[in-house]
């Protein structure tokens, strides 16, 4: 790890800092940010506050760029079909690349990855296989991932069942194939995912416990810290 626990860290140099709000980052070296596309969280300023923050307190970080898992957000939306939708998240991917260039710089070494880079992994095909096992067979999980699901509802204002039946359908794909993707990389390495808020906790922190009948291995392993933003009263512009 970068330091001892009782070092003084240099204060923020931009609009907003970090404080937790849950989960303990000290015994770890390394750290993911999971970067949703489209989260105001996930980019400019409070993005650049996060990537500081890292920066000071873990020898490794590894930014990983969900791009294309943002697809299935397109598809419900706008109704395309999967390959162009696929193809729209990933210049949006770019895009956050370009336009948050500044924040990456402030971690030394950063390491990125985007999110096809975690499909075309050795291990993805049967972790997701388990995962979706793992839905239809143990109850208590599936009706957490349909909670889940239906968070992600929220805001949608005044839609058709219809509509309102296939975002529901398509997060839950969406759903399945991001737990997977984590399962790997926590098998792969020791790193906690730094998240600012996270509609996902509940899912996380059951697949943590290990209680969920034939999940990946690596889903035990998963664990975060959950932070978010405050005003940075020291900074001058």
């Amino acid at each position: 790890m970068k330091s001892e626990f009782s070092k003084e860290f240099s204060p923020p140099s931009g609009k907003y800092k970090v404080h937790v709000n849950s989960g303990d980052w000290k015994p770890y070296s390394a750290a993911r940010l999971q970067i949703s596309m489209n989260n105001p969280k996930h980019t400019d300023d409070k993005f650049f506050a996060e990537a500081e923050w890292v920066a000071a307190r873990f020898d490794c970080v590894q930014l990983i760029v969900s791009d294309t898992l943002y697809k299935y957000n397109i598809m419900a939306s706008h109704g395309v079909d999967e390959r162009t939708a696929h193809a729209l998240a990933r210049q949006i991917g770019d895009r956050w690349l370009v336009d948050n260039a500044k924040a990456i710089a402030a971690i030394p070494n950063a390491q990125i990855t985007r999110w096809d880079d975690w499909l075309r992994h050795p291990a993805f095909v049967a972790n997701h296989m388990q995962v979706i096992n793992a839905y239809k067979n143990d109850n208590i999980f599936a009706a957490e991932v349909d909670r889940t699901s239906e968070l992600f509802m929220r805001n949608k204002g005044d839609i058709s069942e219809e509509k309102r039946r296939t975002y529901i359908d398509l997060s839950r794909i969406y759903l399945l194939e991001e737990i997977a993707a984590f399962a790997v990389m926590h098998d792969e390495a020791k790193m906690i995912d730094v998240r600012p808020g996270s509609p996902l906790k509940p899912v996380l922190d059951l697949l943590q416990s290990g209680t969920v009948a034939g999940a990946p291995k690596g889903c035990n392993k998963i664990n975060s810290v959950i932070i978010d933003f405050t005003r940075n009263k020291g900074y001058l512009g």
